[in-house]
């Protein structure tokens, strides 16, 4: 039978008992990162549309989508309420350029599910297709070795347009942070050793696309 790991703080949420009513087992646990563990190399976080949004605004998604991808072979972002049309406070151009920056650069599939029932029904349908491929559930955590919190940095860095494992070292060297590197200015860019004009041009252009419409 197909079994899930879930975070304990979900039972309130009510998806795990819609989980249940699809023929899966639920176990219960306490979960460094993510919310639910389909498989040994499958983990998945849940946010509703207006949790995103908010989430976006103060940067706290990207740090948590960071570790996720760096914990596991599939990385899973689920997104729960309907359209993107209904969410007030940031403006859409703001969660479609937050959406390109998860997809691309971070490389983690989003699935956009209508309500809790079909956010249940999605894992449990996943939750079987990896059980009759893989078996019992594992812990995904064991997988790879934890990273350091720098080296964690280092990999998003080096996910950013024509930046790379060199460059994104000396970026981290020059602000120390993402929040520094994503308020730099041109001049600064410029200062860091392998950034010409045209590349700090299109870095700070990438800046400002996914930060001015939010």
């Amino acid at each position: 039978m197909a079994r899930i790991l879930a975070d304990i703080r979900e039972s309130k949420s009510g998806v795990p008992d819609l989980i249940l009513k699809e023929g899966v087992s639920v176990i219960y646990g306490t979960l460094p990162i993510g919310d639910y563990v389909l498989s040994e190399r499958v983990l998945v976080e849940r946010k509703s549309l207006y949790d995103f949004a908010s989430s976006i605004k103060n940067k706290r998604v990207f740090r948590q989508l960071a570790d996720l991808r760096d914990s596991c072979e599939m990385p899973i972002l689920i997104l729960e309420g309907g359209s993107l049309s209904k969410v007030r406070g940031v403006k859409k151009k703001g969660l479609l350029g937050a959406l390109a920056l998860i997809t691309v650069y971070y490389r983690i599939p989003v699935i956009f599910t209508a309500d809790r029932s079909e956010t249940a029904q999605f894992l449990a349908i996943l939750a079987r297709r990896e059980s009759m491929e893989l078996g019992e559930v594992m812990s995904v955590f064991n997988k790879k070795k934890a990273r350091t919190k720098e080296e964690k940095l280092l990999r998003v860095v080096e996910s950013l347009p024509d930046v790379g494992p060199k460059r994104a070292r000396e970026l981290l060297r020059k602000f120390g942070s993402l929040r520094n590197l994503f308020n730099a200015s041109y001049e600064e860019l410029l200062s860091v050793p392998g950034f010409g004009e045209g590349r700090a041009l299109k870095l700070l252009k990438f800046f400002r696309e996914e930060t001015e419409e939010i």
